[in-house]
């Protein structure tokens, strides 16, 4: 209630009260007592309206976060109840690839990555053969494979797997020259985000590694990964 109205209120309460008397004598000052504790009745009642009307807008506020909150559960609970019947019904395809170098890599420089790019499996579409680059599409733990060889007396590889933004070191594989045919592995386990990247990159330069794309040549230098668990 606006003041205007408030004190056009007290004014008729007032005009009541006196021709109710029947014209008899009034003393103005307890007119003047009940018309201020009116008012103040009135401006308190005001108050109190305009404190339950922000508490209802709090509550309001509440309610429609709770709303959002489950919504957000429910859509995850519905997510999480597909996975489990795809992984029930054995439909859900993990995470996998499997990388072969095509062609001799004669040299190398240091940090230079190395493009395994003869795809064999990718499952997933995680590993990107134009860069060589493997990226998570769910964050869990993977374990990585690294094969390299190099023929007698002609070079050697020192390699790093990296993965992340600050490229950190996951994995070292290596030979020096030697009179014999060498094929060496490794293997490594790693927690990956997802988005998070990993890829194989030269340490030294001058380094040698043999490739090809025949049926036995595909098998001498190759980079695979899968999801573990997630």
């Amino acid at each position: 209630m606006t003041p205007s109205l408030a004190n056009t209120y007290v004014i008729t309460v007032l005009f009541c009260v006196v021709t109710t008397r029947g014209g008899g004598y009034v003393d103005k000052r307890l007119l003047l007592h009940a018309g201020t504790d009116l008012v103040e009745l009135v401006q308190t009642m005001k108050t109190e309206i305009d404190t339950l009307s922000s508490i209802v807008r709090s509550m309001s506020d509440t309610l429609n976060s709770l709303s959002n909150t489950v919504y957000n559960l429910t859509a995850t609970n519905q997510a999480q109840e597909e996975k489990i019947k795809a992984l029930e019904a054995g439909s859900y395809n993990l995470p996998a690839f499997m990388a072969a170098l095509s062609v001799d890599l004669l040299h190398c420089s240091s940090n230079q990555h190395v493009v395994f790019d003869n795809v064999i499996l990718n499952v997933g579409d995680g590993y990107n053969p134009l860069h060589g680059v493997f990226r998570a599409p769910v964050s869990g733990t993977y374990q990585f494979s690294l094969t390299l060889s190099e023929p007698t007396n002609v070079g050697h590889y020192h390699v790093v797997i990296r993965k992340g933004k600050s490229a950190t070191v996951i994995g070292y594989l290596y030979t020096d020259p030697t009179t014999i045919w060498v094929l060496r592995t490794i293997s490594v386990l790693t927690q990956l985000a997802v988005g998070e990247d990993v890829w194989v990159a030269c340490s030294l330069d001058e380094t040698y590694i043999v490739g090809g794309t025949d049926e036995i040549r595909k098998y001498h230098s190759h980079f695979s990964g899968f999801l573990v668990s997630h």
